[in-house]
Formats: structure tokens, sequence, C-alpha cells
């Protein structure tokens, strides 16, 4: 190959790299509230338009076969067949598996930072040096393959930040998250469809290539948009530029690459496109607001030098003092911890009551871009990324479930509680009374003003109010620079719950999590473990019991006139089912590494007359898996349960308490052992709170995460997840038949 057609062939890759991270922009703004099928659907019809033009134009310019001999399909079979059938299988064949890929992309975009889970699409260069010897014979050079090796290495290190956990701390750190791991499936489809690309490509040419898999790609998503329940149109409807930019540049895109294809080797153009990751990372930045970018740009550096290696021959010194200064870069800064400038809004100083929301959501909503009213402020905020010796931390709303864990907040270690805030000033007084009581010295101050709680002197906002408040304290707080430790549930609808995890996103590096007080009982703990070492066997049925009574007590004040938020449709959310129901939700999905995928409820008000949501809701749920759950919920009766039937064990945890087991493995645990020895019945109360192990304070563990600037147990993406089930409980009961959670 000569210089001026590997000159051309990097430049198309250079182009089509821009352009695919303008394409990621105009698709993750796309799915922020529409589905991802129906989007990726239009995005698809729009990009078979740009085809379409393409391969008329060609035909127009360029008369003659458009087809052409291969050989044997894949050097295997077939050699004598017709051009067009070979086409077709091999048409077939790449379009099935991209659209595998693409799917995996578009919900990796939905769910994760751009400027996280894109990096991990760079796996397809490395992947691509057998593949593309395998299916085309293509070995690139030293160079180039230190290039692809640096350009990897970088994308790996996007999450720099984790390598303070070792060395191979951003891996371990990537594959938690749901979106860098539909990436990595992305990375390993397409280092399989990049060589066949190239393949059809040679026996026709990019237009016509592009054509039949623009058509192909089509069809596939239609029948995948046909079996959704949401509108083909809502998408559409709602952001129509937003899907008509994304289909048009990513028309854009697929012509550039299958033409680089004629002038480069897969490998070099494939690379150069992953490498547009550095621009991933400005936009994730500039545009979406993620965290962490300055972190990441260490290993854009190196990608950088990785494409300089690709793009420019140069003498072995050279190349060994470059690849020498960003190895040193790396060992300097692999334990550094960098601070980011955020963003910061003027909050109202307002009361913690419904009559200061409106003004509260107006500044919060300006930054949000839901309302035009209302400018961000543009000083930089103090570092918090840099734990400080001891971490301040605010109670935001005083009422009687934190008293439930004041206990626990007086052994926080290198974290103190120094400011209580409640609309009832005898709550908060009451609060920091009990905390001055129990070892701590010094004053806790008191207040009836949100503003208190964001003080700059406050590092985290432990926020417990009312669930119609959270997406407005949330917002507030992490505008403002602090981490956040929300009750459950995050909030009372979607919407608001969106809003909550979008402004995680955006706004701030700050650490921010859910709090789940049945994960500070050791034997959920333990059922987590059975579950993954196989005690269960196949579990094929799980049976969740919470009934409290005290909604009778509640109903009776409202009957006196004496109305609670408990009792209110609006400001809970619902009735007992979100209360109640989200705590083993939760529990069921962390002890089970799956999520609920349908959801059939039953509600009704019988006793509480004086509640306005349900006082007794039962639900049926399915896994991923296709293992059923029952959750029973009251509000007028009592009892708990968590029953777990596998096929080769059973465990039965009643009233926090009793927990019945029957299995032919044996089990050594936290809180009890057994022995395959036929039915046991075993006494496993909680722990007392004023004595929880360190291991089993979540409040104890999110300071610690601060500090850490690791993962919290229960994140803000963690809890929507679970909103998103209790809202397709709540549609189900509406529509009287089963949802289907997507």
């Amino acid at each position: 190959m000569n210089m001026s057609a590997s000159a051309v062939g990097l430049c198309l890759a250079t182009a089509m790299s821009v352009v695919n991270v303008l394409m990621d922009v105009f698709r993750k703004k796309a799915l922020v509230d529409n589905d991802v099928v129906t989007v990726t659907f239009w995005v698809r019809i729009f990009a078979a338009i740009v085809y379409a033009f393409a391969f008329w134009f060609h035909i127009v310019r360029s008369p003659g076969p458009l087809l052409h001999s291969s050989g044997a399909i894949l050097g295997l079979f077939g050699a004598t067949w017709p051009p067009i059938i070979k086409f077709l299988l091999y048409l077939i064949v790449d379009t099935g598996l991209v659209a595998i890929a693409i799917l995996h992309y578009f919900r990796a975009l939905k769910v994760a930072d751009i400027s996280l889970a894109v990096p991990f699409t760079c796996f397809t260069p490395m992947l691509l040096i057998p593949t593309g010897y395998l299916f085309l014979h293509e070995i690139p050079n030293a160079r180039q393959l230190l290039g692809v090796l640096f350009v990897v290495v970088g994308s790996v290190a996007m999450n720099r930040e984790a390598f303070r956990n070792g060395w191979l701390g951003p891996i371990k750190a990537g594959l938690r998250e749901k979106g860098s791991r539909y990436m990595m499936v992305v990375a390993v489809v397409l280092a399989i469809t990049n060589p066949i690309d190239k393949v059809i490509v040679r026996m026709s040419d990019p237009m016509t290539f592009a054509f039949g898999y623009g058509i192909m790609l089509s069809i596939f998503f239609a029948l995948m948009a046909a079996t959704q329940k949401h509108s083909w149109t809502g998408a559409l409807r709602r952001s129509p530029w937003l899907i008509l930019i994304a289909g048009f540049l990513d028309g854009v895109v697929l012509l550039l690459q299958f033409s680089a294809y004629r002038y480069a080797d897969v490998l070099i153009t494939i690379t150069i496109k992953r490498a547009g990751v550095i621009l991933s990372v400005l936009t994730g930045w500039l545009i979406f607001r993620e965290k962490n970018i300055k972190s990441r740009l260490v290993a854009a550096t190196a990608m950088l030098w990785g494409v300089v290696l690709i793009y420019i021959p140069m003498e072995r010194p050279v190349q060994l003092l470059g690849t020498l200064f960003i190895v040193a870069l790396f060992v300097i800064t692999s334990r550094m911890r960098w601070g980011l400038p955020g963003a910061d809004i003027e909050t109202a100083n307002s009361l913690l009551v419904p009559d200061c929301i409106p003004a509260s959501l107006s500044a919060i909503n300006s930054v949000l871009g839901e309302s035009a009213e209302g400018t961000a402020s543009k000083s930089r905020p103090p570092d918090i990324t840099v734990a400080p010796r001891v971490l301040n931390c605010a109670l935001l709303g005083c009422g009687e479930i934190v008293h439930h864990s004041l206990d626990l907040l007086t052994d926080l270690g290198a974290a103190r509680v120094n400011v209580c805030v409640d609309i009832v000033q005898s709550r908060a007084e009451t609060a920091a009374r009990h905390l001055s009581l129990h070892g701590y010295s010094g004053a806790v101050r008191v207040s009836r003003l949100l503003e208190a709680a964001l003080a700059d002197d406050v590092d985290i906002v432990m926020i417990s109010t009312p669930n119609y408040l959270h997406r407005a304290h949330a917002v507030a707080a992490l505008s403002r620079n602090k981490h956040i430790f929300l009750q459950k549930p995050i909030a009372t609808t979607m919407e608001d719950g969106l809003a909550i995890v979008e402004a995680g996103r955006r706004f701030t590096p700050a650490i921010a999590g859910v709090y789940m007080s049945y994960l500070e009982q050791p034997v959920v703990h333990d059922l987590r473990a059975m579950a993954e070492c196989g005690w269960f066997g196949k579990i094929t049925q799980v049976h969740v019991k919470l009934m409290h009574s005290v909604g009778l007590s509640w109903s009776n004040e409202a009957i006196r006139g004496q109305r609670l938020w408990r009792g209110s449709l609006v400001e809970t959310g619902g009735g007992a089912f979100i209360q109640l129901a989200v705590h083993h939700i939760r529990v069921l999905n962390w002890i089970m590494r799956e999520r609920v995928t349908h959801v059939h409820g039953l509600a009704a008000n019988r006793v509480c007359d004086g509640l306005e949501g349900e006082d007794s809701a039962v639900a049926l749920m399915q896994f991923e898996s296709g293992t059923y759950a029952t959750i029973n919920v009251s509000w007028c009766a009592t009892g708990e349960e968590l029953a777990i039937h596998g096929t080769d064990g059973s465990a039965v945890y009643q009233n926090n308490r009793w927990l019945t087991l029957r299995s032919v493995h044996g089990f050594e645990g936290l809180a009890f052992d057994y022995q395959p020895a036929g039915e046991m019945r075993i006494d496993c109360p909680p722990p007392e709170k004023r004595v929880l192990p360190h291991r089993f304070n979540q409040h104890l563990q999110f300071v610690q995460a601060v500090r850490d600037g690791t993962p919290p147990l229960v994140s803000l993406e963690e809890g929507l997840q679970d909103l998103e089930v209790v809202s397709a409980f709540y549609e189900s009961v509406r529509l009287g038949c089963s949802v289907q959670i997507d």
C-alpha cells in the first residue's frame, strides 16, 4: 500500500472519529426520556436514508457491476457461489451481530456516563489483532502495535481513580458499571464484524454495502420495536431533532468507516475511531457535566500518544522517549487524586416546608435546563475529592426515621454530625442533644433553614425528609458539591428520580448513595453469600412479607384531623407498597444479583380510611432468570418474612429473628453455621443499633466510600431501578395486567 493511499485512509478514519463523538452526544441526549429500542429504530431509519442517497449517487456516477467475486466465504466454502448469494450471507451474519452490538451500545449510553462507558469499546482494536489476521491476513508493524497498545491502555485507565486499589483497579471498577459491561459486549462483537465489513466492502463498495447494511438493520429494529409496548412515534415526537441528527451522523460515520477500509487496515481504522474517546471525555465534561473528567486526562494523553505512533513514522529513539514519558506520567499520577471544577447554584435560603419548594425547584430547574430562568454560578467549588481529616455531616430532616439511626451516627469514625436541620426545630434540637450526650464534643448547630445543611463546612448531607421533598433537597445538595446519603425511596415519581440521578452525574464529583436499613442485618449478607455459592441450587421461588400495623394509627390520627404526610398519595408517591416493598425489592436484587423484568400488582385500601393510598398490596414479580417472587405488604397487619427456595435448599427468615434452613449443602456464615442434617431453626436476631458492627453500619460505610472515592453500597442508579419496579407495580394496578420493565 502506497503512502498516499495510507494517508487518505488515516484522514477518513480521523473524520469518522470526530463525527462518531458528535453522534454519541446526540444519541445520549435522545435517550434521556425515551426507550432504547424505539430510539434505535428511528436512528437506523434516518441513517438508512443517508445510505440510500449515497447509493443513488454512486449508481449515477459509477455505472457498472455492484458485486465482485471474493473467493471462498471466509476462505472456507462457497468459492463458486454467485456473488449475490455470498454478499447476502455476509450481510445477514454481519448485520445480525451488529444489531446486538448497537442495542448494547445504546443501553450503555442510556445508563452510564459517556466518558466511562465508551472507553471500553477500545478493547476492540486489541481483539482485532487476531481477527484481522484470521479474516483478512492483515498484520500491523511494531510501531502500529505499540500505538494500539497505548490507545487500549489509555481507555482502560479512564477510570484512573480506581488505580488506588491496585493496577487492576480500573478494570474491576469499570466492570461494576452496567454501561461498561454493555460496552465490553460491543467490543467483542465489533472485533468480529469489522473484518467482515471489510470483506464485504472488497466484494462491493462502501455505498452498496452501506445501503444493504441500512436496510437490514432497519428491518431488524422494526421487528424489535413491534414487540414493545411503547408507542413507535413517542420518541420521535419528544426528540425529533436529536434523533434526526443522530441518525444523519450515524450514516456519515459508517460511510466514512467503510470508505477508510479501502485505504487502511481494519485495525488502524478502528483504533483511530476509538481514539475519539479523547473527545468523548471533553464532551462528557462540557455537555453532560460528568464526574471525574480531570482524572481521565492522563489516560487521554496515553491515547493521544498511541494515535501519534500510528500516524507518524518516527525513529526508534523518539518512540522510546515518548513511551518512557507516558509510562513515567502514569507511575507518578497513579495514586494522586484530582479535584474537579463543578457547577454551583444559588439556592434560596428557604424553610423545609411546602411553601419553599416552588422557589427551590425554580432555582434547581434553571440549572437542569427545565426552566429558562436563572443562571448557574461559575465559581469553582472547594475540592471535595480529597477528603478532609474529619468529614462534617448535616442531618436534613430529623423525624422519626432519623431517631432510629441516631446511635449509628455517634460512631462515624472520621466524620461527625455538625448540623441538624428540620422544619420543627424541637426535632432538630432533640437529635443534636442525643448526639451531644453520646460522645460528641463541640456544639451541633440546629436550624430550620435548608441553607444550613448546605453550608461551606458541610461535606455530607444525610437526607431524611419526606419523599416528595427528596428531589428538591438532593439536587440542591448535589449542586452545592455535597455528598448525599438519601433515604429510600429516592423519589415519589420516576421523573423526580431521574432528575436526582442526572444531578448526581452532571454537577459534582460527589458520592451519592441510598440508605436501605435491611442491608444492616448479617443474615441478609449470609443469604447473598448462599445464593452466590450455589447453596440454594437454582432459585425457583422467593416470597416476601412485610407488614406493619402503624398504618391503623396514622389512619385514626388523620380521621381526627391530625394529617400526616405518610397518608398523602402525592407526598408519599403511593401507599404501603412504595414505602414498604421498596426495601425488599432492593434486598432481592442485591441477593440474587439480577433485576425484575415483569410486575403484576393488586392493591386496595380496605381498613385505613384515613390514608389516601393502598393499605394492602400484593406483587408478583419475575426476575431475569425466570425466578418468580411475591411481595405482600400491609399497613394494617403485622409480621415479616423473607423466604428463598431453590432446587437444593431453602431459607425462611421470619420477623427479623428466626431462620429456618434446609439444604444438601453446609454453610458457615456471619450470623449462623449450618450442617446438612435436615431442617434447622436458628435464633438470629439483628444486632442492636448501638453495637452494630462496622461492616454493617451503612452510615459508616458511606463515610468510608466518600473518603476512598469508591461506590456506595446502594447507588442512586440502583435506587432508581427500585423506583422503576414500584412505578411498574402502580401501572399494573391501574391497567389490571402485567407490566414489563425495559
